[in-house]
């Protein structure tokens, strides 16, 4: 977790030559709407689990559509719902084809059907989401985790099951 926490604890210094009010109300609407939090959290389960993605809520939007930040009003950004690898079907056939860093990521995530989940069932498209990976894998391996990294834990689970032997063996 301390690399999540150190990564968010501060949030970010806004450098603008607009208004000091204008941007102490960005830094006070990041705070109010948990982004620093939500931030932290996609990080977290990335690492943990592989991968997670970020949801922009957006009001009075369907999350399947492009994300437009021309068409987002005052008020309209909600905040963001934090979803880890487990709660979401990537889109496996239609992947991302235009050329840049997105190339070959899903165009979109299904959220997966749960009574205790807002927008299950849903379809994200990925301009709304903010994906975060674990350990980067070869292609291969990517495929086999269904397009997801390695959890960070992953590497040392060898290393602490031959502690933990040795331990209860001496023990």
């Amino acid at each position: 977790d301390v690399v999540a926490e150190d990564m968010t604890r501060a949030g970010i210094d806004i450098k603008s030559k607009d208004d000091a009010e204008n941007v102490e109300a960005l830094q006070s609407g990041l705070r109010t709407l948990g982004i620093w939090t939500a931030i932290e959290e996609t990080v977290k389960w990335a690492r943990l689990y592989g991968g997670c993605i970020a949801v922009m809520l957006i009001d009075g939007q369907n999350p399947a559509t492009p994300l437009r930040p021309e068409t987002i009003r005052k008020d309209q950004f909600k905040g963001m719902m934090v979803l880890d690898r487990w709660m979401v079907q990537p889109s496996v056939v239609n992947m991302i084809e235009e050329y840049g860093p997105e190339l070959g990521q899903p165009s979109s995530y299904d959220i997966l059907p749960n009574p205790w989940l807002p927008l299950s069932g849903a379809r994200v498209h990925h301009s709304r989401v903010i994906r975060m990976e674990g350990v980067r894998l070869p292609y291969q391996q990517r495929i086999a985790e269904n397009g997801w990294g390695q959890s960070v834990a992953e590497r040392i689970y060898d290393q602490l099951v031959a502690y933990d032997s040795t331990s209860q063996g001496a023990a």
